[in-house]
């Protein structure tokens, strides 16, 4: 009986070792593709969302560019590859920066949500007239504000990558101008 009992056990051991390695690599196999699936839709839709930027219709000659219903066309795509934001950055040469920093000034002007691109709210705040602009990493005012300053740092054959637009807009308006070249994060 103590034979029977032994061999039973040794042989269920093995069953239920081999039955835990298969459903371990069955669910490892299930995480690994959806996190693949994941990666897969959010390439799709950046393909998607560039195609549909380049196939657009420009106004004006570039860097000069304003995407029609940039909020609109970006929700769907934010929206399924659970991106908190998209942004739209022009590159601008040290040579166009006046020139862009102009056409960003009336184009805000004109633009629905002009008012938190033009109006200040406080003292601190930042609108399109006030240019390209950086944060200095380390500067904070003394009422704990973050320090922005204006980025003139480029050298000429630098450029600048200012959010020109960003989906959604609403909590993100500071965003607006800010050259993320400026951020070490960015330059390469």
């Amino acid at each position: 009986a103590v034979t029977v009992s032994t061999l039973a056990f040794h042989f269920n051991r093995e069953d239920e070792n081999e039955d835990f390695k298969m459903q371990y690599y069955n669910f490892a196999s299930k995480i690994s593709e959806s996190f693949q699936q994941q990666i897969d839709t959010m390439v799709f839709n950046a393909m998607t969302m560039s195609s549909m930027i380049t196939s657009h219709r420009m106004n004006s000659p570039w860097p000069n560019v304003t995407l029609e219903d940039f909020q609109v066309l970006t929700t769907g795509n934010r929206l399924v590859s659970h991106l908190l934001a998209v942004s739209f950055s022009p590159l601008v040469t040290q040579e166009t920066k006046l020139s862009w920093e102009n056409y960003a000034v009336q184009e805000a002007k004109n633009r629905a949500n002009a008012p938190r691109l033009t109006n200040r709210s406080s003292a601190h705040a930042r609108v399109v007239a006030d240019g390209i602009y950086k944060i200095e990493q380390d500067e904070w005012e003394e009422d704990g504000l973050i320090r922005f300053v204006d980025d003139d740092e480029a050298s000429p054959s630098d450029f600048y990558l200012p959010i020109w637009q960003i989906a959604p807009m609403k909590g993100n308006e500071a965003a607006v101008m800010f050259n993320q070249r400026s951020n070490s994060k960015y330059k390469s």
